[in-house]
């Protein structure tokens, strides 16, 4: 069994691997790279960061343990996504039904998270990955005409702030309620940004009410931020020089790929 325990000094981290000792330096080291490789994955497609990190990093440590982790790295890099484009104003004001029903849901979910079983919370996460990237790939999600946006919008809200407090995954219902909207690529990247950010001031509340956000796991979040921001740079540089339909078929593949392994975590452990 491998686990991991970010102490209040942040500076202690263990993990037991087959009953081995993992040195701190190892882990710490891993963590930064898979930082790296989702901010450059998020800089590309501009969503996907959670799913990554947490389909990865889940391999080696508690799952709960990572939500915590990847916090702040969600947090800032969403920040800065959501101010590229047009006034954030007016961003927020045409979806403000879906960011009002997401960060309600969200603190309360995020509040109780903890007392979640862990295979629950891996079994929530993978399947709604799965869903995503099939979803995605067979090109068949409808169309959700404008009279019918603000139901559209409430419900998404609901679906992203449950599956965002267990998991910190809200992606996937906002995600496909802008594809099924149709909005321009850029529209896209921006409300994503934008929508992520929101939720994850309120997913970090409810964390906060239920206890578990601790100096130590502040620092130890704020500390894998560089590289995260890294990878986003460096994926921006390859967005410019790459057909974005074939990539995000790809990106889509490899959500498939992540769900398929946290399911296999939740049964098999």
């Amino acid at each position: 069994m491998r686990t991991l325990t970010v102490p209040a000094n942040a500076c202690n981290t263990k993990a037991i691997k087959d009953g081995e000792q993992v040195s701190d330096t190892l882990i710490i080291f891993i963590t930064l790279m898979l930082m790296f490789a989702g901010g450059v994955l998020k800089g590309i497609v501009g969503i996907a960061l959670p799913a990554f990190l947490i389909g990865t990093m889940s391999i080696f440590l508690p799952p709960r343990e990572v939500v915590l982790i990847i916090l702040l790295p969600i947090m800032f890099s969403n920040f800065r996504q959501a101010f590229q484009g047009e006034p954030v104003l007016s961003v927020v004001w045409r979806y403000r039904i879906l960011a009002v029903c997401s960060c309600i849901t969200i603190a309360i979910v995020a509040s109780f998270a903890s007392t979640v079983r862990t295979d629950i919370l891996l079994l929530l996460a993978g399947c709604a990955v799965i869903l995503f990237g099939f979803v995605g790939l067979s090109g068949a999600i409808p169309h959700l005409p404008s009279r019918f946006d603000g139901w559209g919008q409430g419900v998404t809200g609901v679906l992203s702030g449950v599956l965002g407090g267990l998991t910190a995954m809200w992606g996937p219902p906002i995600a496909m309620y802008l594809m099924a909207r149709d909005v321009p690529k850029a529209q896209f990247v921006q409300a994503t940004g934008l929508l992520f950010s929101v939720s994850s001031v309120f997913m970090m509340a409810g964390i906060f009410v239920g206890d578990e956000l601790t100096w130590g796991v502040i620092a130890y979040s704020a500390a894998m931020v560089p590289a995260v921001f890294a990878g986003i740079k460096f994926g921006e540089w390859i967005r410019g020089y790459l057909d974005h339909g074939m990539f995000y078929r790809a990106v889509l593949v490899v959500f498939i790929l992540i769900g398929l392994n946290l399911i296999r975590k939740a049964v098999f452990g």
